[in-house]
């Protein structure tokens, strides 16, 4: 019985596989096709020229160094302030939805309230021109560059290392206690065995968001002298164009941040963000080395201003006459259709990949195919390392030149999906192995397979994951600038095109009226999902 079982088993492997191995060939042909559009353009230079050529370099090492301090300083800052927060529990729970807030926005909106607070007209400078002492901190450049990227990334990072804390269990805490352990003693002999498994690869992650962010560097970036790897190609494919030079940066960005990312799985200690809105429980007794003081206030206080005051800027700035206007502007709203339509196509479309691939992925796994099992992980992630610009030039030369797509729409929202399927396949990634392990052998005696098994058995329980994957990989694609290397040739255009367009020409109180609006729209999708997890749980 058992060995007619098995073979059942492995008959059925094959037909389960074709769709991930469908998913996972439409991802390496994209690889590969990014380098072929970027390669078969004739240009009359050789690789010597390009590897001694000073400027590369210069773009890699301010690309690798800032990378590196926006992911060393978010980490430092966030051990600090993890540990305040769970001093505090009315302050953490605060934490905990601002930062998911955070999280959710696109860099564009949030590097535009950087700008209202910390620019040369921003909040701060009005205040020192009240006082008469003069503001000289330059918003711009490597300055401004280094400040967004710790302001997005460090709630993303207090939020990991304060669940490494939360699992410190009461009983540790006595033996604590009766052991009379202080401060310092306390963190090398217990909190630090908690927090190290997650500094690497946070640190890790951190770096490489930091390493391949586009959106900061374009509306932050002070020319030649703070130019990363994405603005580089970007520059160089519309106003060179040096189509190998992009190239060889491209082969540099992806296999940087693939070792990187190879090395945080090979130690298995990837780091994965839970429900956003699911109490956390306190194991946490009452030890005295915990105890909220009056430091610890101040702290905790100065963090949240830090956190609020940027989406604070973006809601009173915006609120001005130029609101109106842009409310009565039919090209506003056209914008905001062609977002909307994106928005939900790409989603769709993404989270549609993710389940497929992973429908075949996790068969691999629990058959023990390791090697095939990490090597669909691995092809998974090749979207995440390679620079967006590229593949959004690279594919729209393609689709155009070999398919003669002329709307924008398909376009934009083939590329979109496969951007964000990285993402929508590590949220997913957990419950649906999970629902493949509780139900496997109730699903084999009822011979319920296919779709059957996916409606009948695991959709109920995996409703609100594939819900949290449709709902951010919305917002993540309604936000998106990258495909703005395709809009400048022509008069299609999205919300962020639309918001980066009054930048580029000074339009500030319009930036800023935009901004607003954008974020009302990513606060309806945010309470969105809210309410979905709330209706699971109630």
């Amino acid at each position: 019985m058992g060995s007619r079982m098995v073979v059942s088993t492995n008959s059925m492997v094959k037909p389960i596989l074709l769709p991930g191995i469908t998913i996972c060939s439409l991802m390496l042909s994209i690889v590969f096709s990014v380098f072929f559009v970027l390669l078969s353009h004739p240009e009359d230079v050789s690789l010597r020229n390009i590897i001694i050529n000073t400027y590369l370099w210069k773009v890699i090492k301010f690309t690798f160094f800032q990378a590196f301090l926006s992911a060393l300083l978010s980490v430092l800052i966030a051990l600090l302030l993890s540990k305040s927060y769970f001093r505090n529990n009315f302050f953490c729970n605060i934490f905990l939805k601002l930062s998911s807030t955070i999280f959710v926005l696109p860099t564009t909106i949030i590097t535009i309230g950087m700008l209202m607070v910390y620019g040369r007209s921003g909040w701060i400078s009005q205040f020192f021109n009240t006082i008469k002492f003069e503001y000289s901190f330059n918003p711009y450049g490597f300055n401004g560059v280094i400040l967004t990227n710790v302001f997005i990334n460090l709630p993303f990072a207090i939020q990991l290392l304060l669940r490494s804390i939360r699992i410190i269990s009461s009983d540790q805490w006595k033996i604590i206690d009766q052991l009379g352990m202080r401060h310092l003693e306390y963190f090398i002999r217990v909190e630090w065995y908690y927090l190290k498994r997650q500094i690497v690869p946070v640190f890790i992650l951190i770096f490489v968001l930091s390493f391949s962010n586009f959106s900061i560097i374009l509306i932050v970036g002070g020319g030649p002298s703070s130019t990363t790897i994405e603005l580089a190609i970007y520059q160089m494919i519309n106003f060179g164009p040096n189509y190998f030079q992009a190239a060889f940066l491209t082969f540099v960005q992806m296999m940087c941040c693939l070792l990187l990312i190879t090395f945080v799985q090979k130690i298995n200690i990837f780091p994965m963000i839970e429900n956003d809105y699911e109490e956390l429980s306190h194991n946490r007794y009452c030890s005295h080395i915990y105890h909220d003081s009056i430091v610890n206030k101040i702290i905790i206080l100065i963090s949240i201003v830090f956190f609020i005051s940027p989406l604070s800027a973006i809601i009173l700035d915006g609120i001005n006459v130029e609101l109106f206007k842009i409310l009565k502007d039919p090209y506003f709203w056209q914008s905001f259709w062609n977002s909307a339509v994106i928005a939900i196509g790409s989603s769709s479309l993404c989270t549609l990949f993710a389940i497929i691939f992973l429908w075949s992925s996790r068969e691999l796994y629990f058959q023990k195919m390791f090697f095939l099992y990490r090597s669909f992980k691995m092809i998974s992630m090749t979207l995440i390392v390679l620079p967006n610009t590229s593949l959004v030039i690279s594919l729209s030369h393609l689709l155009n030149d070999f398919l003669i797509i002329r709307s924008p729409y398909p376009l934009i929202i083939f590329i979109n999906a496969l951007m964000f399927v990285p993402y929508s396949i590590k949220m997913l990634e957990i419950p649906m192995n999970d629902t493949f392990q509780y139900y496997n052998n109730l699903c084999l005696s009822l011979k319920i397979t296919g779709l059957n098994r996916f409606f009948v058995i695991e959709y109920d329980k995996l409703s609100y994951d594939i819900k949290k994957s449709f709902v951010l990989s919305c917002a993540f694609s309604f936000g998106d600038i990258s495909t703005l290397t395709i809009f400048e040739e022509n008069q299609f255009s999205t919300l962020p095109y639309y918001l980066y367009d009054h930048l580029n020409h000074y339009c500030v109180k319009e930036a800023s009226s935009t901004s607003l609006l954008m974020l009302f729209f990513y606060m309806i999708l945010f309470l969105s999902l809210r309410k979905s997890f709330q209706k699971k749980y109630d």
